[in-house]
């Protein structure tokens, strides 16, 4: 199981490598941007679809490895207050009765729409040079399915813990 756990971990950290990556990108495109617009005084017709299209890019590639870290927003205020026991019992009911079935929703109807819009190779209806949306749309199910197992992950390693710490008492 600890394989396993292994490499979803690796697939997370891989994810939000490539995450890093578009982060350079989109620093580049932008400069690229800002020096035609103020410099040249003639602005590119792409630099918002991409900007929108890496920015949505950097934040699912890496929502996984951020959870996985533990890094992600929480409602710290009342969270802090909690002993570490009600801690990781407050972890288990939100992933079991919402992180769960909200992912697993969003990674089956992305998966569906990603089908959609490979096959149709849809093209976005703004802009002048109309981009294609179906590698960004592609990927929705992969990252929201990956987080989704890091969430299953952290579940049972959450699981594993609590029995750990009844067993102490």
């Amino acid at each position: 199981m600890q394989g396993l756990f292994g490499w979803i971990h690796k697939i997370s950290r891989t994810f939000s490598i490539v995450a890093g990556v578009i982060v350079l990108v989109l620093i580049a495109s932008l400069n690229i941007e800002v020096f035609s617009r103020y410099v040249l005084n003639d602005p590119t017709k792409w630099a918002y679809d991409l900007s929108t299209m890496f920015g949505g890019s950097i934040y699912l590639l890496a929502a996984a490895y951020v959870y996985h870290k533990g890094e992600h927003v929480r409602v710290d205020v009342l969270y802090e207050r909690m002993s570490p026991s009600r801690q990781r019992k407050a972890d288990i009911i939100f992933m079991v009765l919402f992180f769960a079935p909200l992912l697993a929703f969003l990674t089956y109807f992305s998966f569906q729409e990603g089908v959609r819009s490979v096959v149709l190779r849809e093209c976005s209806n703004y802009g002048f040079w109309k981009p294609p949306l179906y590698p960004f749309k592609a990927m929705f199910p992969f990252a929201f399915g990956l987080l989704l197992l890091e969430g299953i992950v952290q579940l049972i390693e959450r699981l594993r813990r609590e029995r750990r710490s009844e067993g102490d008492v």
